[in-house]
This record gives C-alpha cells, structure tokens and sequence, in this order.
C-alpha cells in the first residue's frame, strides 16, 4: 500500500533573545502544523549546581490571540557545555491553533517546585533547602509573535 504525506507545516522565524539572572533565554523559531505549535528555544548559563537546577524549571505559557492558552503537550531537551556554559537546545509540543490566529504571545517563566528531595551517599531521601533558589531574580518578559 503506497503511503503519501501531506504537510502543513508553517516555519515562523521568531529571534527573540533575552537575559535575565545568568540565563540567556533565546527563541529561534516555532512551527505550526496540525499537530500543534512546536516551540524550540535555547538557554545558555554558566554552569553550576544552582543553574543546572534551576534550567530544568524554565517553562512556557503560550496564549493565542483571543486568549486561550496552548497546553503542553510533550517535549525534548539535548544540552552540552562548552567552555564552562551550559548549551541547552529544547523543543515544546502545544496544543494545534485554530486558522483564524493571527498571534501568540509567550510568556517564559519559573516554576520552581515548593519542596524537592535528593538521595544523599548513602541512598536516603534528602530534602532540599528550596529556599536558596526562589530569590535569583530570574524574570523573563513576554513577548509576542505575529502568525503569517
């Protein structure tokens, strides 16, 4: 049985780029298909216990023009260090948006957990003190990206 692919796929180019708390925050493109909206980002820090815990509590509301918010669906992350900074590429699947969008504004943003545990050498839970990491001051802006 011969199998044929159609695709809808739209490429926006978005190059936002922001900074805030020793994270640098960047957003090359997202694309558009049936599926949902893909959104790919970068984040670049100097590598350390604190940030390479905090990186993972990065997170994205995207909201379309009439102001109904994309869920999220699923996503995948690659990171490396080069020279001391932390080099991650991430993606994020949210829900399809409807013709008629013309707009979507995203709001990156933290979403540090009230409490976390670790295991310690001798494999027993640990909580960790949480505290020390809600007050960096990492605040990103929204920004919004016009759909062609």
């Amino acid at each position: 049985m011969p199998v044929s692919t159609k695709t809808n796929t739209k490429l926006v180019t978005v190059n936002h780029r922001q900074e805030s708390g020793g994270f640098t925050l960047s957003v090359p493109d997202l694309k558009i298909s049936p599926a949902g909206v893909l959104l790919t980002f970068d984040k670049v820090y100097t590598e350390s216990e604190t940030n390479d815990l905090l990186t993972q509590y990065i997170d994205f509301k995207v909201v379309d023009d009439a102001g109904n918010e994309l869920a999220f669906q699923t996503g995948d992350s690659f990171g490396e260090t080069v020279d001391g900074q932390m080099h991650w590429s991430d993606s994020g699947l949210y829900d399809p948006i409807k013709d008629k969008v013309k707009t979507l504004t995203i709001t990156p943003y933290m979403t540090i957990p009230r409490s976390l545990t670790e295991m310690d050498e001798e494999d027993n839970e640990v909580e960790i003190d949480i505290k020390r990491y809600r007050d960096k001051g990492i605040t990103f802006d929204s920004f919004t990206v016009e759909i062609p």
